[in-house]
């Protein structure tokens, strides 16, 4: 049984094959994976991947009490959800130097100034042939540092020079900050915003999305099902039969964190609140190695 944000997952588990060596019926459960190859366009395995990263920043994250600086009040934060775009026609600067020469160290200035730690970002081709992108975090960061240093980027490659002759302005609102605290599932809300379908725009040069390095953890918290696991897997079936979902490799049961903490014993609970403290902690260094285009 292996615990993961926002599902429990059941599945078999051969420890050694006849040459002594370890194996695993399921190898998508560890995420193993030849070497990258980019299609341009979000695959059902880069889904799946994407959905983990969603949840785990989401889960992983810690409430917070933050106060806007404009209106000087309070209030609780958990995540933010970004979207980053052009103030100009893309032109022909390729997607992979936009985001090696603008995304990449709006990322960075995050990091080194406002102490961003983890995130997951989102490539997407607009209508107008522009790419543009889906930045969640888990760190509060004012909207007008986000579009100042957004724009600064953008100010390196002319995109917003036809916005400045046209409006006589040099801050184009280039960025957008929406509200997710009052969102009661905020996991599913991101991953379904994330991982739609772009089945009519063109492809994108290179990875369509990556997080931060903390979330790509290949530890699980997994147990050997004993006696008293397989009597739980019965109660879950009967209770919740609806919701389990099967295929050839596992099953899954989605459940909420509030659902999970009542019915798993104590010490899987703490173990799995563990493994997030760890990937919480795991944020802390100041510079990420932000590579792979």
């Amino acid at each position: 049984m292996q615990i993961r944000p926002g599902a429990l997952m059941f599945y078999d588990m051969s420890f050694y094959n006849y040459t002594g060596q370890r194996r695993i019926s399921d190898k998508a459960i560890n995420h193993e994976s030849p070497s990258a190859k980019y299609t341009g366009k979000l695959t059902e395995k880069a889904k799946s991947k994407l959905r983990f990263s969603i949840n785990l920043l989401v889960e992983q994250a810690k409430w917070k009490e933050v106060q806007n600086p404009t209106t000087k009040r309070f209030y609780r934060f958990k995540v933010n959800f970004i979207t980053l775009t052009l103030s100009g026609k893309q032109r022909d600067v390729s997607d992979k130097t936009i985001k090696s020469k603008l995304l990449f160290p709006f990322i960075r200035n995050m990091r080194n100034v406002y102490s961003l730690r983890s995130y997951v970002w989102r490539a997407e081709r607009q209508r107008n042939g522009n790419i543009h992108f889906h930045l969640t975090t888990d760190t509060y960061i004012p909207y007008d540092a986000i579009r100042d240093a957004w724009n600064f980027q953008q100010a390196k490659y002319h995109f917003i020079d036809e916005f400045k002759s046209r409006y006589n302005s040099e801050f184009p609102n280039s960025t957008d900050v929406h509200s997710v605290q009052n969102i009661k599932n905020l996991a599913s809300y991101l991953v379904k915003y994330m991982s739609k379908d772009e089945k009519n725009l063109d492809t994108i040069e290179g990875k369509v999305w990556d997080c931060s390095t903390n979330l790509k953890t290949k530890e699980r918290v997994i147990f050997e099902m004993q006696i008293s696991d397989f009597n739980l897997l019965s109660r879950l079936k009967e209770q919740y039969e609806d919701r389990f979902k099967s295929n050839d490799f596992c099953s899954i049961l989605p459940l909420s964190r509030s659902e999970m903490s009542r019915l798993l014993p104590g010490e899987y609970w703490s173990k799995y609140n563990a493994w997030l403290q760890s990937i919480y902690d795991a944020a802390t260094p100041p510079r990420a190695k932000i590579l792979n285009l």
